[in-house]
């Protein structure tokens, strides 16, 4: 009767094939990686809107009756928009209605679609006469920013401490392990990154800064099974078995234990899914779990299949009267390592008390620090643009002499945006200023060219926080000028 073989065994019978479906894997992933949906965060649903109604010559108590209540039963006639965290703000003249979708909304985007075309027809159909629906008549558009520039330097960057996290591993298991081992086990790392950028772009998987992250954080993992593999191999070779005995039966033992404690570590991050369902946070670490599964699952997979072949072709049994030097230098430092263990160990055993009272106060001082950390949902971001805000008070003059026109009576973007652009470019800096028409105000988006870097880092606030070079540009008259979003570009 014929030995009935084991996916292990069956692999390594037939590594050509294994080998040729892992080297095509591997191709397409790395084929694949420049072809990746890429963005620099995730997608995340809007489910916060505002309806801005215009009544001119309303008291606040029309608008609520004849405009505030139609509106809100209107809105609520969509199922996707929840009724309890949906409220409206009645003054003189005006309604602002704050509207918020169920957190399980299956598609946000047709929602707002299906709102906004509804309500050019409600307002003609259901709302009183005189009810204005306002937009700027003259829209021009400027490129400011270009997108896919930012998306890519943010990815590149990323994939830079990538590849570093990689070598790093690599160098720190050639130190830790005999070379052959270290060799053997460190294999497993770009093969398994290929093949989950591979199975990334077959399921539509973008690469953000979350996927990243996620890869970053799996890389230590994904060697972990395949250094058990491989210590089991050579615990039976070391007894005398063949090598080609000890990695299969070696495999075949450790598989199930394997596959449980993979799954356990990739399966503790998806309860986080579930407790921010719904909300912001929550499309931002959805791909986070899923990438980690991904890498794990490829860990898993070329631990069975690959490692133990590789095992028995290139790792020899251990003979101590042969050492080389590099596996002396180990020897003695991981010796050296045993003793201050052992040492340490016996030091806490002989003082309980003393070592679960220090214990104690590690974790209070780590909860401590953690309730000072800053908490924001997005990381900052290096940007080559600020925009620049101008306040000026009714009545005031625009320009160093005193001349250029009141600004109560003229648009304000058209007559501060010039100073502030001719001042930026005599400052190697290109500005792309938008307007805003309201009575003393003006906005302008700055995009940085060579010499961002002598404007100062990001500033966010009053005139205290303006670089003395942008603050100068402005004339006397400017009761405020604030940045934001300067970066060194």
């Amino acid at each position: 009767m014929a030995k009935k073989r084991n996916i292990v065994e069956a692999a390594m019978r037939n590594n050509n094939l294994v080998f040729f479906f892992m080297s095509v894997i591997v191709v397409f992933g790395f084929i694949a990686l420049p072809k990746l949906k890429k963005n620099e965060f995730p997608d995340v649903t809007i489910r916060q809107g505002v309806v801005a109604v215009v009544y001119p010559g309303a008291t606040a108590e029309e608008i609520e009756e004849r405009v505030a209540k139609p509106v809100e039963q209107y809105l609520f006639t969509f199922g996707d928009v929840n009724k309890k965290k949906t409220y409206s703000y009645s003054k003189d003249g005006m309604l602002v209605v704050f509207v918020t979708l169920v957190n399980d909304v299956k598609d946000a985007k047709m929602t707002w679609s299906r709102i906004r075309q509804g309500l050019v027809l409600f307002r003609q159909t259901d709302l009183p006469q005189g009810v204005l629906a306002t937009a700027p008549p003259d829209i021009r558009v400027h490129r400011i920013t270009d997108q896919p520039v930012v998306v890519n330097k943010s990815v590149l960057s990323f994939l830079k401490d990538l590849v570093e996290a990689v070598v790093i591993v690599i160098l720190v298991m050639l130190f830790l392990f005999p070379l052959r081992t270290a060799l053997v086990s460190s294999t497993s790392v770009p093969v398994c990154v290929a093949a989950t950028w591979a199975i990334m772009y077959l399921l539509g998987v973008e690469l953000n800064t979350v996927t990243l992250a996620a890869l970053i954080v799996v890389l230590g993992m994904i060697v972990d099974d395949s250094v058990v593999v491989i210590d089991g191999y050579t615990d039976l070779l070391n007894t005398g078995h063949s090598r080609w005995y000890s990695a299969a039966v070696s495999t075949r033992s450790l598989m199930t234990s394997m596959l449980i404690a993979t799954c356990s570590v990739s399966f503790m991050f998806f309860p986080m899914l579930a407790l921010l369902r719904g909300t912001n946070m929550g499309d931002f670490v959805k791909l986070f779990p899923w990438t980690i599964f991904i890498a794990l699952l490829c860990s898993f997979l070329y631990a069975i299949w690959v490692i133990p072949f590789l095992s028995a072709r290139i790792i020899k049994r251990a003979n101590p009267g042969h050492r080389s030097r590099l596996e002396k230098i180990q020897a003695r430092f991981f010796d050296t390592l045993q003793r201050g263990y052992k040492q340490l160990l016996d030091l806490c055993f002989r003082h309980k008390w003393g070592t679960i009272l220090v214990a104690g106060l590690f974790v209070a001082l780590g909860l401590f620090l953690f309730t000072r950390i800053n908490v924001q949902m997005l990381p900052k971001a290096e940007r080559d643009s600020f925009a620049v805000e101008i306040h000026l008070a009714t009545g005031k003059f625009l320009g160093r002499d005193g001349g250029g026109g009141r600004l109560a009576d003229e648009d304000p973007s058209a007559r501060s945006s010039r100073p502030l652009r001719d001042g930026l470019y005599r400052h190697g800096v290109a500005a792309f200023p938008y307007h805003l028409r309201a009575h003393g105000r003006a906005d302008g988006c700055v995009c940085t060219v060579h010499r961002a870097h002598e404007l100062g880092k990001s500033h966010q606030g009053d005139d205290e926080g303006v670089p003395a070079q942008v603050r100068e540009l402005f004339p006397v008259g400017a009761d405020s000028v604030q940045t934001d979003g300067l970066s060194s570009g």
